[in-house]
């Protein structure tokens, strides 16, 4: 990991805003009104500490994703505990066909991602604080950075083999926005 650079809660929440308008006009409105509220708890837990950092492949398949249900089903893409990219990514491989099929919102917002440039996900360096929602149940044993915000970009540039080590090491490097004290 390489720190880019410290940053303020409030260039984070403008980030967050110009990619994710939490307004009615946007289609993914519940979507990002919960994400902007993870920052927010983030942010807490995280006392105003926010760097900009980019990722070591290893790092970035070794990020913790937090509960995820396919959007308009039952499927569980990713349990309460969490578990980690790289976990995930290997289970969806199995069966990406009959996700893609039974799931198809969800499906279609990792479908988007596919061959588009790296954007800023965001992260933490503490899985959410306790009893706000399900992300406070990811166990912190799992691993150093636990996903807030681009669940689906993560897992489609995953499936697309962008993270393999030799392909990552002659392309841009994806960046995040941390909540945290980060150990370099």
């Amino acid at each position: 990991m390489r720190k880019l650079k410290s940053v303020s809660y409030e260039e984070v929440s403008t980030f967050f805003n110009k990619v994710h308008p939490v307004d009615e006009t946007s289609i993914h409105f519940a979507g990002n009104k919960w994400a902007m509220k993870h920052l927010e708890w983030a942010d807490e837990v995280a006392v105003g500490t926010w760097s900009l950092c980019e990722l070591e492949a290893s790092e970035v398949l070794a990020i913790v994703c937090a509960h995820h249900a396919a959007e308009g089903t039952d499927t569980v893409l990713v349990p309460e505990t969490g578990r980690t990219l790289q976990d995930l990514v290997a289970d969806l491989q199995r069966r990406t066909g009959e996700y893609a099929e039974n799931n198809p919102e969800c499906w279609a917002k990792m479908a988007y991602w596919e061959g588009k440039d790296f954007s800023p996900v965001l992260l933490s360096t503490e899985p959410t604080m306790e009893g706000k929602g399900r992300r406070s149940l990811v166990d912190p044993s799992l691993g150093s950075l636990f996903h807030q915000d681009g669940l689906h970009r993560l897992v489609r540039w995953a499936l697309d083999g962008r993270f393999e080590a030799e392909i990552y090491a002659k392309n841009p490097q994806v960046t995040a926005y941390i909540a945290g004290e980060i150990t370099i």
